[in-house]
């Protein structure tokens, strides 16, 4: 039998404040939760709210203790416990440098609530600075009018 259009509107409604509360959570990460789509599934908000929190906890540090929570089919009582935890821990991780790929950097745009003032900052493993360095010289020995010494002072060969 199909949803009557109360029904898929309500359906509607509970899959966008899942997606409101994963979107807070990866907006650490520059990213947005997928647009829910309409379904006669009475099992889809369920499902959807699952693949939302699969998303988020994807993005936690390999080491993190809920990274490995099994989210699509524990029991509905300890998924409300575990949800809150795994958005919070998610939104932490997103400052933390290790959390990106090595050779890259993630731009993150946030606003200050007093202000409304946008700032942008740069997580990586690597400051962009280390582009703008010199390439570091060694000194291996000294030239002299007795001949080639090394930095540790002993005497290499005679001056040809």
């Amino acid at each position: 039998m199909p949803f009557s259009r109360e029904q898929i509107l309500e359906q509607d409604r509970a899959c966008r404040v899942y997606q409101a509360g994963a979107d807070a959570a990866l907006e650490a990460w520059g990213a947005r939760a997928p647009q829910p789509i309409v379904s006669d599934d009475p099992a889809y908000p369920e499902r959807y709210r699952r693949d939302l929190l699969y998303l988020a906890k994807k993005r936690l540090p390999e080491d993190h203790e809920l990274r490995n929570f099994q989210v699509r089919h524990i029991p509905l009582d300890a998924f409300e416990v575990v949800e809150p935890q795994i958005y919070a821990a998610c939104k932490k991780a997103a400052s933390r440098n290790d959390s990106v790929a090595a050779g890259e950097m993630r731009m993150v745009k946030t606003k200050n609530p007093d202000n409304n003032q946008e700032m942008i900052s740069f997580y990586g493993q690597r400051s962009f600075i280390e582009d703008f360095k010199a390439p570091i010289r060694y000194v291996r020995g000294f030239l002299t009018e007795h001949g080639y010494w090394n930095t540790a002072g002993r005497y290499l060969h005679e001056k040809r």
